[in-house]
């Protein structure tokens, strides 16, 4: 009994090395697993960064670009619109002097076309004069 109680002990003591080895392997494991976990992680975390400058970077140059685009648009924009009203005023001032042109046309037709009636009251005045003088003399010489 004794000796079997010898060889119980031993056994647990085998199996208590045995364990304590497992542990140890098992804890070394874990942390080489934690180690190379660790790593992962740090190099994921530096990966994103990258990556997060990559996209601030590009976005930032999208994003001037766009502001670029616009300020070109707003100066084309007020320039078409300056231009507009340029051309308004312009178009505004050759009415305003071609109505002035037709009007003055307008009264010179009319007083040419006055001046012409005068005439024509004239010479026909004149003409109805002269066959009236003609008519009397014609009369006159008959009798």
């Amino acid at each position: 009994m004794m000796r079997r109680l010898a060889d119980s002990e031993k056994e647990r003591d085998s199996l208590l090395k045995s364990v304590q080895a497992e542990e140890e392997n098992i804890q070394n494991n874990l942390k080489k697993r934690l180690r190379e976990t660790n790593k992962e992680k740090i190099d994921l975390e530096n990966q994103l960064e990258r990556e997060q400058e990559y996209i601030t970077h590009k976005l930032s140059g999208q994003l001037r670009e766009a502001i670029r685009a616009k300020n070109a648009l707003q100066n084309q924009m007020e320039a078409e619109r300056r231009a507009s009203e340029e051309l308004r005023v312009k178009i505004a001032e050759e009415e305003g002097q071609l109505k002035s042109a037709i009007q003055n046309k307008i009264e010179q037709l009319q007083s040419e076309k006055r001046f012409a009636q005068a005439l024509s009251d004239k010479d026909l005045q004149a003409a109805v004069n002269k066959m009236t003088t003609t008519l009397e003399k014609l009369v006159s010489a008959k009798r």
